[in-house]
């Protein structure tokens, strides 16, 4: 059972060897730094690597970016900062610039719908030398094989117990909702993107 975390900083990093190419993800979450103690390194909560097969770098960046909002959402964090160090993915995100290819559209969309569920988050642009550690677990999950880029055991059992719930339930609205974020997430995701499962 994870413990429940009021607020956590998450630093993000997409790597692709090419593009596209050979990719990964890294994800570091750590409790949010104490404002009153800024040069004390604050405790991890998570550190992750994941292999995303042969993909654009703009895609290994979002794909990070889901994959923290969904560790996060997994780890009952209530507050979430996020950092990363590609401006466009921040700048997208945050609203300033407009996506417009169909595949990153999707995935935001996914992305989004996590978002709406946390109580509050914020995402800010960091240059790479303050990203180092999602930078190395991104590099680390490039050079990882046979890694599943998703738990699919966790959602295909989440989807269970959610239309387990909602034969009970068939009224409850959050039911609902997690429901279609769960099978959209396996509809999408693993179709669209065709990741090594």
């Amino acid at each position: 059972m994870y413990n429940t975390y009021k607020e956590a900083d998450i630093f993000i990093d997409g790597a692709a060897k090419g593009n596209p190419g050979p990719a990964g993800a890294g994800v570091y979450i750590t409790v949010s730094k104490d404002k009153k103690q800024p040069y004390q390194k604050p405790p991890t909560i998570l550190k992750k690597s994941f292999n995303l097969g042969n993909q654009t770098n703009n895609m290994a960046e979002y794909m990070a970016l889901f994959q923290a909002v969904r560790l996060a959402k997994k780890l009952d964090i209530k507050n979430i900062h996020i950092y990363s160090d590609s401006q466009l993915v921040v700048n997208q995100i945050n609203g300033k610039f407009v996506v417009r290819d169909i595949k990153l559209q999707k995935i935001k969309a996914i992305i989004d719908e996590y978002l709406k569920t946390f109580k509050s988050f914020d995402m800010t642009y960091i240059p790479r030398d303050q990203n180092r550690e999602a930078d190395i677990l991104a590099n680390i999950g490039v050079k990882q094989s046979n890694e599943t880029f998703m738990d699919v055991e966790d959602l295909t059992k989440s989807k269970l117990e959610l239309e387990t719930q909602l034969i009970k339930n068939p009224d409850d609205v959050k039911i609902k909702n997690n429901l279609n974020l769960n099978n959209r997430q396996l509809n999408e995701i693993l179709n669209d993107y065709e990741f090594d499962i």
